[in-house]
């Protein structure tokens, strides 16, 4: 199994982070972790992840380049990017302290949990490995 974690506050989140990775590992899979919307679609575009773990509101990237604008919904590029993609077995988990909203915004998505951000480690670790 391969998890995708893109958090920009790594130290608000590093319990989770680790705990994550650990069980990954545990079941024989990785983890990558990144920290704006720029590695994460770079990521994507070179590999495939059976879940992502998603910030929805994170940083674009100091450097990037590409056609999105910046809003605090960023995550939402990397659903669509999903979406447009046909990569509908992809599980999504959001954490959000935005999440009435990000359910309005975020549109249907086949596999989409939407977590709040002050949800405990046990719960992410439910919802990513089911």
């Amino acid at each position: 199994m391969r998890v995708l974690f893109v958090e920009d506050e790594p130290n608000d989140y590093l319990m989770c982070i680790n705990a994550v990775s650990a069980e990954a590992v545990r079941r024989g899979g990785e983890m990558d972790y990144v920290r704006t919307l720029d590695d994460a679609m770079r990521r994507l575009e070179t590999n495939p992840y059976d879940v992502i773990l998603l910030d929805l509101n994170i940083p674009l990237g100091e450097d990037y380049q590409g056609t999105y604008k910046d809003c605090e919904m960023n995550g939402k590029y990397v659903i669509d990017y999903l979406r447009d993609h046909g990569v509908t077995d992809t599980r999504v988990v959001c954490l959000t302290n935005y999440a009435l909203r990000a359910r309005g915004e975020l549109g249907a998505f086949p596999n989409l949990m939407i977590l709040p951000k002050a949800c405990t480690r046990d719960v992410v670790i439910r919802a990513v490995f089911p």
